[in-house]
């Protein structure tokens, strides 16, 4: 009987609560959508094609996540068991990993990098068009 009591004082005090706060998240995240919708309508958006990111951001991405997964089995997984020793005083035996699968990941991690990089010269070469209050105007870094 002890143990009911206590728990309806519980949820007693802690619905109150629970419900104020539970609106009170509801008001924010409207008022942070609503903040949010109107900094992007003021916002001057360059590149009106819509290609102003890195154009080889998600596959370079892609190719560094799938390296870190190979250098990292190949760091897990055993391939074999190497023994040394002479003697039965000195008999030490261990296991070996898989370099190549290990430098492969680290490759393929270099790989992904080199991609986001090229991806980033890219992106500061192409012309941007540029609207803003009462202009447009196109932008482009000139090289040679």
């Amino acid at each position: 009987m002890g143990r009911f009591i206590a728990a309806a004082l519980v949820l007693g005090i802690a619905s109150p609560a629970f419900a104020d706060i539970r609106g009170s998240v509801g008001r924010e995240g409207a008022l942070a959508s609503q903040r949010a919708a109107r900094a992007s309508a003021l916002q001057a958006r360059p590149n009106a094609a819509g290609n102003d990111d890195n154009p080889y951001f998600l596959p370079s991405m892609i190719i560094m996540g799938g390296g870190a997964l190979v250098a990292l089995y190949g760091m897990t997984h055993d391939t074999g068991a190497e023994c040394s020793g002479i003697g039965a005083s000195s008999f030490s035996c261990g296991t070996t990993k898989s370099k190549t699968t290990i430098f492969t990941g680290v490759g393929m991690i270099g790989a992904g990098a080199y991609l986001y990089y090229k991806g980033k010269q890219r992106q500061n070469r192409s012309p941007q068009v540029v609207f803003g209050p009462g202009a447009i105007g196109v932008r482009q870094q000139l090289t040679w």
